[in-house]
């Protein structure tokens, strides 16, 4: 049997960069402790984001969670995006990051 323990966080933070007059908004995702009756282990799953609304940049963060039946774990997928590029919506950039956690 598979038992887990989900923790699902809601609200944000904020990060201030006095130097560089910036502040940064994050997004929590959600954690799982996986497997507790046997040989525990942790992940994150879901949406993140980073805001600065000083520069109108944001990053989203899409944390996967390992499928039953796969042995792939922290894994990660961003995107950063800008709404000043076009009036009209998002710009997507090239600096796409995908791969697993402890290779980024």
């Amino acid at each position: 049997m598979w038992f887990q323990i989900a923790v699902h966080n809601i609200g944000q933070g904020k990060l201030l960069l006095i130097d560089h007059d910036e502040e940064y908004i994050v997004t929590f995702p959600s954690g799982y402790a996986r497997s507790i009756l046997t040989v525990p282990w942790v992940e994150l799953g879901g949406k993140s984001t980073i805001t600065c609304p000083k520069t109108n940049y944001q990053a989203i963060l899409d944390f996967k969670c390992k499928q039953f039946f796969s042995s792939d774990v922290n894994k990660v997928r961003s995107v950063t995006v800008s709404a000043l590029r076009r009036p009209s919506g998002l710009t997507r950039f090239p600096d796409k990051c995908r791969g697993d956690v402890a290779s980024l």
